[in-house]
């Protein structure tokens, strides 16, 4: 993948991180039932998104092989709400050191 490729990506899942974290907060907090549901439901598609972006690009499927390889659980894991809450914050600075090491490549 090329340098634009990767900070394409890049911005893509950190804005499906965005939209996931607000949900899943206001899925836990959130003040009425429905307003939890919705939120809960908002957040699952977010996720599947992130999962879809990355399954979409084959050096990100590697990047997360790789990631995944020093955890205790995989891929389905990865892609739950209570593991992709914390882990998908580490993936990103992953992805963005990849960027950087692109850079420093072609440079």
């Amino acid at each position: 993948m090329t340098k634009e490729h990767w900070i394409r990506l890049n911005d893509l899942l950190v804005k499906n991180y965005e939209v996931f974290q607000q949900n899943y907060k206001d899925s836990n907090t959130g003040t009425t039932p429905k307003r939890r549901r919705l939120a809960s439901r908002n957040a699952g598609f977010a996720v599947g998104r992130a999962e879809w972006y990355i399954s979409e690009h084959e050096g990100c499927k590697l990047l997360l092989a790789d990631y995944l390889a020093t955890k205790s659980y995989g891929r389905e894991e990865f892609f739950q709400p209570n593991y992709f809450v914390t882990d998908m914050r580490e993936f990103l600075k992953i992805v963005e050191n990849t960027i950087i090491s692109v850079e420093q490549r072609s440079a």
